[in-house]
């Protein structure tokens, strides 16, 4: 692979490194593409459906606030409807208030489409009870009417194909959500009658629908396929509109009034909105359906280009504003081809080498960690928004720190030493500057908790301390730890040990909860890795253990709230392994405290290969997705990151110089001399690893051996 990188003509301050030649196709092999369709677009005058197409210009000319345009193309078309007769009929009403006009006959003829289900259709063969409307008939009668032919239709519920239930369930949904916009209407002026619709005809019409969903228990049919749970049923955008919540939000409604938030639909558009991810789209065009395909236009322009940096602001890391235009006319392609690596900031503080770093998920942090022979010095919280003052000095730590973890709420710390203790930090605790044995200038944190654990074998599970003694001579090693991402379960930790286990452990009453060796499910307790590495999914439900040998595993922990909350056994099986057949130093997932972090990163893990590697693998499908190559590390732990969005892969490297790749392709698109250019012994130039900020997506940190922690720019030129 031909790779036009940074030499060492490029300075520390100021690197430039061109990624990009003349053609991509020189620049990237063949087999990296995904290749086209085949299905020949360009040789046909006309690809797409005549009709669909004028429907999708008549929507996007309303949307724009051309309405008499849109009028006459449709005019001009013979008529061409961007909604469907009963579909116009149902959103007019509800559109404009005439609740009356919302029956159970009108929704049972919707064409109900769920793509996950490949169900289309409606009920329309349905027979319903005739009934007159009394002029002077009240909306809570006409409800309790469309009740009654609800209760018609239950009663023949055994008659009812499979697939006819799901949409009668679809149909039971959106009545309750329109009784509950009416709901929310009439509480406005008046909270009695709104509270005699809640208890005459909301709540027994939400029995019916949490009955249909019961009734979708796990089943196969020769039309679809199902399994049990309303979520899996179907897609709902809403996940707070649901039978066993929605209730309870009503009456605070009624408590609380307009102001609490608390039902989910208040407003006409938003029932509109919901209703409508339920229709078929041939009957109804989906709000703002065209502006969407041009959306994923630019998106796919944009992937078939390497450097897509100017879609941020490369000064702030901030995302393109909203008011930001894209020229439609042209392809909108950057002709960025070289990156800047910019060094704003060097740190000199640790006084030894840096064998950890990482920032908080606000950003706002950045700690170090190192051998440092200075007491006081282990452990240097930076104030990544004051300019990078140290914000404090972690105490009490005697020996080498080999691993640091910030909680989700960015108040605490979990610090990991090489033969002792796992100490825990409350950020908010600062103690004034003391001498102990070294003048200390700065202010201190001092672990709220230290946490030893003895060997299974011994009498005491665990002990915790404030001093540094532990507990007994047994006590196992904690190299790494991680926290869980549910509030509920914030005072638990996991902390493994290379002595073969993993510690579920209780903050809040010092005690272990649970050693996953021993809730394996089988009987695998003398094979347990020695785990160097250990790492919780971002939905808790996957705790990934890596021993430094040749695998990783996976073990299922998703029980663990439910066992905390009822006292239950609990028990963790493994999974799956995870065969990387080579010695390995670390793993690290994709950030994902973005507040809309990409679904399709949550099954990623990167791991740290000492045989000069590194690999990316889909860990829920044991599938290795990409290598990346190039590093140099074969003695040391080496630790890597994901960058920019995850779009790139960054690490470390024994020559001291700091590699990136792009995260799909493979390629080297940086290399920075960042660790090596002022060290005269070899030993002294390692880059032992690269952490990125995960709010910031241009600013990342190194560390190396030559005690420098060293805050980088990243931008396109």
């Amino acid at each position: 692979m031909a790779v036009q990188t940074a030499g060492s003509d490029v300075s520390q301050s100021n690197a430039s490194v061109s990624t990009v030649p003349t053609s991509h196709d020189s620049f990237i092999p063949k087999y990296t593409k995904k290749p086209l369709s085949h299905l020949d677009i360009d040789g046909s005058d006309q690809p797409f459906d005549r009709v669909q197409l004028t429907k999708l210009l008549i929507d996007a000319l309303k949307q724009i606030g051309y309405e008499e345009t849109a009028i006459t193309l449709q005019k001009e078309s013979g008529g061409i409807l961007v909604e469907s007769t009963h579909v116009k009929s149902l959103f007019s009403a509800i559109k404009e208030g005439r609740f009356y006009h919302c029956t159970l006959d009108l929704l049972l003829q919707l064409p109900i489409f769920l793509e996950s289900l490949e169900l289309s259709g409606d009920l329309s063969h349905v027979e319903l009870p005739q009934t007159k409307r009394n002029i002077s008939t009240t909306i809570i009668d006409h409800f309790l009417a469309e009740y009654e032919k609800l209760g018609f239709v239950m009663k023949r519920l055994s008659e009812f194909k499979d697939v006819d239930i799901v949409k009668l369930t679809i149909c039971v949904e959106m009545l309750v959500a329109i009784q509950t916009l009416a709901f929310s209407e009439i509480l406005m002026s008046d909270r009695r009658m709104a509270l005699e619709l809640l208890r005459l005809v909301i709540r027994p019409t939400i029995s019916i629908w949490d009955t249909l969903l019961t009734l979708q228990t796990m089943k196969y049919d020769s039309e679809i396929q199902w399994q049990t749970g309303n979520d899996v049923m179907y897609s709902n955008s809403f996940s707070s509109f649901q039978p066993e919540h929605l209730l309870s939000q009503l009456s605070t409604l009624i408590v609380c009034g307009q102001n609490s938030n608390a039902a989910p639909f208040v407003t006409r558009e938003a029932t509109f909105e919901h209703i409508a991810h339920f229709i078929n789209p041939n009957d109804l065009v989906p709000r703002g359906r065209l502006m969407q395909l041009l959306k994923q236009a630019i998106q796919y322009q944009r992937s078939r280009d390497l450097l897509s940096f100017h879609i941020e602001d490369s000064s702030t890391g901030t995302k393109r504003s909203a008011s930001s235009t894209y020229n439609l006319l042209q392809d909108n392609v950057t002709k960025s081809t070289q990156f800047q690596f910019d060094n704003i900031k060097t740190l000199n503080r640790n006084n030894d080498e840096i064998w950890f770093l990482q920032f908080s998920s606000d950003g706002r942090f950045l700690a170090s960690a190192s051998p440092s022979k200075k007491f006081e010095r282990k452990i240097i919280i930076y104030d990544v928004k004051n300019n990078f003052e140290i914000y404090a000095i972690c105490c009490e730590t005697r020996q080498s720190v080999l691993y640091l973890k910030f909680s989700p709420d960015n108040t605490k710390l979990i610090a990991c030493s090489i033969n002792s203790a796992a100490k825990i930090y409350d950020l908010n605790q600062l103690s004034p500057p003391t001498y102990d044995g070294y003048l200390c200038e700065y202010d201190q944190l001092k672990p709220v908790a230290s946490v030893f654990v003895t060997f299974p074998t011994t009498s005491d599970s665990s002990a915790i301390s404030s001093n540094n003694t532990p507990a007994s001579a047994e006590t196992m090693r904690l190299w790494c730890g991680d926290w869980f991402h549910d509030p509920e379960l914030k005072d638990f930790i996991v902390l493994g040990s290379p002595d073969s286990d993993v510690i579920i452990y209780d903050m809040k009453t010092a005690t272990i909860f649970a050693r996953i060796s021993m809730t394996m499910g089988e009987d695998l307790k003398s094979s347990f890795p020695h785990v160097h590495d250990i790492k919780i999914s971002s939905d808790d439900n996957d705790l990934i253990v890596m021993n430094n040998e040749k695998y990783i595993d996976v073990f299922d922990i998703s029980t663990l709230k439910y066992c905390i909350k009822e006292n239950a056994t609990f028990v963790s099986p493994r999974k799956r392994r995870l065969l990387i057949g080579k010695r390995m130093t670390g793993m690290q997932f994709p950030d994902t405290s973005q507040c809309s972090p990409d679904p399709s990163l949550s099954s990623l893990l990167l791991v740290s290969i000492q045989n000069q590697e590194l690999q990316l693998w889909d860990y829920q499908r044991d599938i290795l997705i990409q290598r990346y190559i190039g590093q140099i590390q074969s003695n040391f732990i080496i630790r890597s990151c994901f960058g920019y969005y995850s779009n790139f892969i960054a690490s470390g490297s024994e020559d001291g110089k700091i590699y990136l790749w792009d995260r799909f392709y493979g390629n080297i698109i940086g290399v920075i001399p960042a660790h090596s250019e002022n060290s005269t012994s070899s030993q002294s130039k390692i880059c032992n690893i690269v952490a990125w900020n995960p709010q910031d997506q241009t600013m990342f940190a190194s560390g190396g051996d030559d005690g420098l922690v060293k805050v980088w720019r990243v931008s396109a030129t």
